[in-house]
Formats: structure tokens, sequence, C-alpha cells
């Protein structure tokens, strides 16, 4: 059996009146009856959910038409696993992508994969933190981690998914199976993040996950995320990571060469952020290594 559920979450451009007009039994449409954050319309979502197992996806992406075909699959394959996460490929704003390369006579699509510790078997915590939109997971076991946190303003998937893997082992589809939009529209792109918001967060959901493993509660997030004071080496790392994105940006829009273009006056323009960032991560790789 398969259910659509949408979740309205005060929007202005008429998704009600679309959704509802469908006249489809398996399409649900809820409102949260006012904005409340994307935490909290997945929660509505995971709860008015009739069926075992969840997918999810936001209102400006896509799945790959056999994703829940692919996915379905290797759960059945998997003895025990809870949900099934997978790679993604990237769309532009206006539903098109230049996010190919060419060379030679050579093309070829990169795919947004993970190299999985223990394949197929994925951890989020390893191996580190994929799309929401790649996951399916068991509805009980969703519902026993507690849903979305709500109060957080940014990486509520990452500590759904946190959550989620102490539960269970999960596997791994390594595949595309959706397309995301980027554009300057999304929460984490450099116009609309704030960096002090979206180090902190990121720095709860470990801190929770911390405080979990040893059997203490999760911090307050409000007073997490109104004490937490960012070190220089956090803010280095994040405007990298914004400045990678947007090169990022330029190759979905216009293609690869104008995104290494952009890339070379990135780098002319800001030297000592790249040669700050590479040392820090040389450093942060041989702490692990030794």
């Amino acid at each position: 059996p398969l259910e659509v559920v949408v979740v309205d979450d005060c929007s202005t451009d008429n998704t009600l009146a679309i959704v509802r007009s469908l006249n489809d039994p398996r399409v649900v449409c809820l409102s949260t009856g006012r904005n409340s954050g994307v935490a909290a319309a997945r929660n509505v979502g995971v709860r008015a959910a009739r069926f075992d197992w969840l997918a999810f996806n936001d209102q400006d992406d896509v799945w790959c038409p056999d994703r829940l075909e692919k996915q379905v699959a290797l759960l059945r394959q998997v003895t025990g696993a809870i949900g099934v996460a997978g790679g993604a490929v990237r769309l532009a704003a206006d539903g098109r992508s230049a996010w190919t390369g060419r060379f030679l006579g050579f093309r070829w699509t990169p795919t947004l994969d993970l190299k999985l510790s223990d394949p197929p078997f994925y951890d989020p915590i390893r191996d580190g933190v994929s799309y929401l939109q790649t996951l399916i997971i068991a509805r009980p076991i969703a519902l026993c981690a507690g849903g979305f946190n709500e109060g957080l303003p940014l990486a509520d998937d990452v500590d759904f998914a946190m959550k989620c893997a102490r539960l269970g082992r999960m596997c791994w589809l390594a595949e595309p199976v959706f397309l995301y939009r980027l554009g300057h529209h999304n929460q984490t792109a450099p116009s609309v993040a704030k960096a002090d918001t979206f180090i902190a967060a990121q720095a709860y959901v470990y801190a929770a996950h911390a405080a979990r493993m040893a059997g203490e509660p999760e911090p307050d997030v409000g007073a997490f995320m109104k004490a937490y004071r960012p070190s220089q080496s956090q803010y280095t790392d994040f405007e990298m990571r914004q400045k990678i994105r947007y090169i990022n940006t330029v190759w979905v829009y216009k293609g690869l060469w104008q995104a290494v273009l952009a890339g070379v006056k990135v780098f002319l323009g800001h030297p000592w952020l790249f040669s700050r960032h590479l040392s820090e991560r040389v450093r942060y790789w041989m702490r692990r290594a030794g």
C-alpha cells in the first residue's frame, strides 16, 4: 500500500487547494494551522502516516522515479535493517542542471555519495550525514526516536538520523535516489544561513548525541543555542563551506568550467581562507589517524 502525506506549513502558493483537487484517496493533505517550521511539519506527517515505512521529501526536491523500488528491494535483502539511505545529485531552481563534467569526450555526473565503514550498512555518525530526502525509515523507529526536534532552527534532520541510528542498523543504496534543488533559497545558502545559528545547531546535534550515548538528558536547545560561542576555526570552516557551496551552485547553473573559473576567483580573493582551512583539515585527519 502507498500513501502520500502532504503537510502544508501555511504556504502562500495555494498548496492545499491544489493537492485537495487531486481527489485521490491515497493523498492525505494536512495543515499545521500556523507557520511552525520544517521540523514541526515533518512530525505532523510522521504521526499521521498509517503505514510501516516513511520516506521524506521537501517541497522543492525531486525523487528519482525508481527510488522506492530499489531501496525497498535492498531493505528486503538486508535482514533486520531499520532503514535505508542513498546518494543524490544536484538540480537547479528552474528544474534543469549543468551538474555534469565533460573532458576529452567523456561525460560524467558526480554523485553525492558516502564511503561506508561497514558496507552495506550506513552509520550517520561514522560515515557522515546523508540528506533526509534519501532516507526510508521504519515508522516505529521514527516514533521511538522522538521524531524531529522542533526547537532546532537547522539540522533537525541530522539529529533525527543520529537518533534513529542508535535504535538499529541502516543500509545504503550506492546510487542517486533524489535530486537536491540547489539555489539561493535554501536554508543553508550563503545568503540565508547565519554563521552563529548554523554552527550552534550543528554543535547541539553532536552534544545531544554525546549525552544520549552517556545516558544523560539532552541539553536544552534554547539555552544551548543562546550560550554557544563558536571558535575561530569553526567560523573558518563555515565560511569555507559556504564558498564551496557557491562554487557548486555556479556548476549546477552554468556548468563545470564556469565553476572552475568561480573557484579560481574565490581562491585569489581569499587565499588565507583556503590555506587556513587546508591546514585545519590536515591537523584534523592527523588527530584521527594517531
